[in-house]
């Protein structure tokens, strides 16, 4: 019976895992980004909180560390207290910014427009995928710094 029993247990624990559907995003803080990366959006679900906190859940800007090759064009996150680098895969720059970022695991969509609303001047939406499952919210952003 207690091995009937350890096994619907572990059954179970495997079936939980492997139905996991969401990705737990981090708030990346300024101490997160590295010293040589110039953010252009600052995105976060709570415009007012992500202002006074100085927090937010994804970052995009460029990356320039050499006058040999381009800017590379970038998205923070941050996963399993790890900051993660996603690099620019498209965009699309219209009356709605389109853009893909991608690393080996993650796979992030931001579309984005300007808005009158002021401090946060941008919202949109992201959805943020990988093998096990995905997570999209709508977010505002604010102007970076350089």
């Amino acid at each position: 019976m207690k091995k009937i029993i350890s096994f619907l247990a572990i059954l179970v624990g495997l079936l939980s895992a492997c139905s996991r559907t969401s990705i737990p995003l981090q708030k990346l803080r300024s101490g997160d980004l590295p010293p040589y990366f110039s953010s252009a959006v600052l995105f976060g679900v709570d415009k007012d909180e992500m202002l006074k906190t100085n927090s937010f859940l994804i970052v995009i800007g460029k990356i320039d560390t050499t006058d040999e090759s381009a800017p590379e064009r970038v998205a923070w996150i941050k996963l399993d207290n790890q900051t993660r680098k996603l690099t620019l895969a498209e965009g699309k720059t219209e009356d709605l910014v389109k853009l893909r970022y991608t690393d080996p695991d993650y796979d992030l969509l931001i579309s984005y427009r300007l808005t009158a609303d002021q401090p946060a001047g941008y919202e949109g939406s992201f959805v943020l995928k990988t093998k096990t499952g995905q997570v999209s919210e709508r977010i505002y952003g604010t102007a970076g710094y350089h």
